[in-house]
């Protein structure tokens, strides 16, 4: 079992009532003109998230914090501090063309792997996917490789991405053996059509 989240909140000019903790429901109101510097250690165990009275409840569950909204649980996504040049995992861009807009002003991109990261409903994470720098900023959101039972179809029709973190994978090669599908293919209309080509290598 993974270890568990500490999460820590300054809350200031802010009244709100918590309403769970791992035993059952107990309500506290905070003092809406104090800063209140609060350390929480949540678990899976909280109220059912099955009341707008239950909106802002917390839990950690699979390895990730989770908020109630009212009826349902909203995944928390937590975003890293930004590091590292543009581009990468810890300071990712929109999209190839976008890197490549940035990077072109101090240098020449080359081809390789950049990271990306656009706004939900796809996740709101830092994902790897391979530019074409040379050709100003292609990005790669499918690729069908040969000899593979699997139609590329079916993968490409799929709700589902297929090796999207299989850095091997992230080339215009047919060296790793498995079709490639980004998370782009899923939410195209959060990406942006004109930011990229859809570059499909048959091999």
């Amino acid at each position: 079992m993974g270890k568990m989240p500490l999460i820590v909140l300054s809350l200031s000019l802010l009244c709100f009532t918590v309403n769970a903790n791992s035993q059952g429901c107990v309500e506290e109101t905070l003092d809406c003109n104090k800063a209140v510097p609060t350390v929480f250690k949540l678990s899976d165990a909280s109220c059912p998230c099955d009341d707008a009275s239950h909106s802002g409840v917390l839990k950690f569950s699979d390895n990730e914090v989770h908020v109630c909204a009212g009826t349902e649980w909203n995944m928390v996504h937590l975003i890293k501090e930004v590091s590292g040049p543009y581009g990468s995992e810890g300071n990712p861009g929109q999209s190839c063309d976008d890197i490549y807009d940035e990077l072109v002003k101090g240098s020449t991109p080359e081809d390789g792997i950049y990271w990306l990261r656009f706004p939900l409903p796809a996740n709101g994470e830092a994902f790897p996917v391979f530019c074409d720098m040379k050709n100003k900023g292609w990005t790669m959101v499918f690729k069908a490789v040969s000899g593979i039972a699997k139609e590329p179809w079916k993968v490409f029709s799929s709700e589902f991405t297929s090796g999207e973190i299989d850095m091997k994978g992230l080339d215009l090669t047919n060296n790793f053996q498995k079709h490639y599908k980004s998370r782009i293919v899923l939410f195209w209309e959060n990406f942006g059509p004109a930011q990229a080509i859809l570059q499909v290598p048959f091999y």
